[in-house]
């Protein structure tokens, strides 16, 4: 018997130019964007969404993304990355609407 073939990544989905104004920031207006396009790359059938940073890693970590390495990225962001720039990548595996919704309930304790 041959052991089945591995599993496909789920596609993934870039945000890219995630930014707050600073008069905005501190009044979730960050955490209810990053719902949101979570729940649209949900609706969509993204299972992953990536983003690639040189300064704001630990707020992403705080809402659930994992530091990657470049090679975790879809083959086509893959070849454009750019070594000079040095970006950090966080991935975040989005399992369903409900985990979206529990993150978004903790988040608020």
């Amino acid at each position: 018997l041959e052991p089945p073939p591995p599993a496909a990544e789920p596609p993934a989905a870039e945000i890219a130019c995630f930014v707050v104004h600073p008069a905005w920031r501190g009044g979730g207006k960050a955490a209810a964007m990053l719902s949101y396009l979570e729940r649209k790359a949900l609706l969509n059938g993204v299972g992953r969404v990536f983003i690639l940073s040189t300064v704001t890693f630990q707020w992403f970590l705080e809402r659930g993304f994992e530091e990657v390495g470049v090679d975790a990225l879809p083959e086509p962001r893959r070849s454009a990355y750019n070594w000079k720039r040095g970006s950090k990548v966080f991935m975040k595996v989005l399992e369903d609407e409900r985990s979206v919704d529990e993150h978004d309930l903790f988040e608020e304790l």
